[in-house]
């Protein structure tokens, strides 16, 4: 009996804080500025999207650029996406041959200089794990711009990403991520979620990075 009301209180806990953010908590909290979560992410992406263009039209990789909503809420937003790219994937490799889907989840990008890689996310029963292969993927894109591997960090208790959905449907994924002296960032979903607190630098390192990744996808 205790063992089993342990693993009810640790399956609970995430339902709990998701209740938290999304019924009482706006309630007794001002609302949030999502700068970090998620607004540094999205210019990254929008940066990204601009260096993209300049590609020549005969690239050797298709390149999506999604911003994905309701993580949240039981990641229906990137759930719903994932099915409809595995679904054009399947269709595509009908026609020709196999195409190989790589995924880099972007989380809190530009808190600091610092990016790290996230190989476990989950559910409150189930876990995911990034493969080897694709961690050496983003550390030869890290080693080829900042001279170094990207360190791997794991997420706090209860905090999950859209990363899950991808790893739950058996696709190559991995979760990007700034962290603050090896911290995952605090004071998130309230009004301290300010712009203030974004490094440009940071940013711009991750654009980098991202580029590289699509460069070497094509070779």
């Amino acid at each position: 009996m205790p063992v089993t009301g342990t693993v009810i209180a640790l399956a609970a806990a995430p339902f709990i804080a998701m209740f938290w953010f999304q019924s009482v908590g706006p309630l007794v909290r001002a609302p949030s500025i999502g700068a970090i979560d998620n607004g540094g992410s999205v210019t990254a992406l929008l940066l990204l999207a601009q260096e993209l263009g300049q590609r020549p039209q005969q690239s050797g990789s298709t390149v999506e650029i999604a911003f994905l909503a309701a993580e949240e809420e039981r990641t229906l937003g990137s759930w719903a996406y994932v099915k409809r790219l595995l679904d054009a994937t399947e269709t595509t490799a009908q026609r020709t041959s196999p195409h190989r889907v790589r995924v880099v989840n972007l989380e809190s990008i530009g808190t600091t200089d610092e990016l790290a890689y996230i190989s476990e996310d989950g559910f409150a029963t189930r876990r995911f794990y990034s493969s080897q292969a694709m961690i050496d993927f983003v550390n030869r894109g890290a080693e080829a711009i900042y001279g170094k591997p990207l360190q791997a960090r794991e997420l706090p208790f209860g905090v999950l990403t859209d990363g899950r959905s991808f790893l739950a449907h058996g696709v190559e994924a991995i979760t990007l991520r700034s962290f603050e002296g090896g911290e995952f960032p605090r004071d998130l979903h309230s009004e301290h979620d300010s712009r203030d607190r974004l490094s440009i630098k940071g940013i711009k390192r991750s654009v980098l990075l991202l580029k590289e990744l699509v460069r070497q996808a094509e070779s």
